[in-house]
């Protein structure tokens, strides 16, 4: 089933107390291309693909930032800048994305109206501890109906799919392949 953006804010929820819904997603940038493999190619083509992918998420009286490292900002451009309903911003040099989310989240009014949307726990741990809701970017891609191009790369413990299950166990034949290999190392092959 999809999930709309609104539903996507409701569930969006810090822990604690006086739970309010996410009115403003801080979203890691370049964790998220790379999470959801959008990265390669022109930073500012996949600054392009982030924006139009999340950009639901700014509907409804919600704002999305995304954050950026400001080692691959283009040169001159402003550290804030708004395309549509997405606002871009840079960190201060020679900060990082990260320095500059945790930056919003103690400076914020309410955090617990902030998601932080990310895969690092450097961001991640932090930001909860300061009662902002954290989403995987596994999560944000399911709640929207979409899905990373090709195999994620890990996500959130116990987000499981079925990409992220185990193989089944090895077959008497595949298990004796697997001991001659590590006894003999990989030589030419018997037969």
């Amino acid at each position: 089933m999809e999930a709309s953006p609104g539903s996507v804010a409701r569930e969006a929820r810090s822990g604690g107390s006086g739970e309010k819904a996410c009115m403003r997603y801080l979203v890691d940038g370049y964790n998220y291309a790379w999470r959801a493999r959008l990265q390669g190619g022109d930073p500012e083509a996949v600054r392009r693909r982030i924006a139009e992918r999340l950009g639901p998420l700014a509907r409804g009286g919600h704002r999305l930032t995304l954050v950026w490292d400001s080692a691959n900002a283009p040169p001159g451009v402003p550290r804030r800048t708004q395309s549509g309903p997405v606002e871009h911003l840079f960190a201060a040099p020679p900060g990082s994305a990260d320095d500059e989310i945790l930056a919003l989240v103690r400076d914020a009014d309410d955090p617990r109206e902030l998601c932080v949307v990310t895969d690092d726990l450097g961001i991640a741990r932090p930001a909860r501890n300061l009662g902002v809701a954290v989403l995987a970017v596994r999560e944000v891609e399911e709640r929207l109906g979409l899905s990373p191009k090709g195999p994620a790369r890990g996500g959130s413990p116990g987000a499981g799919n079925a990409s992220d299950e185990k193989p089944p166990p090895p077959t008497g034949r595949e298990l004796d392949e697997w001991e001659r290999l590590f006894r003999e190392g990989p030589g030419e092959e018997e037969g």
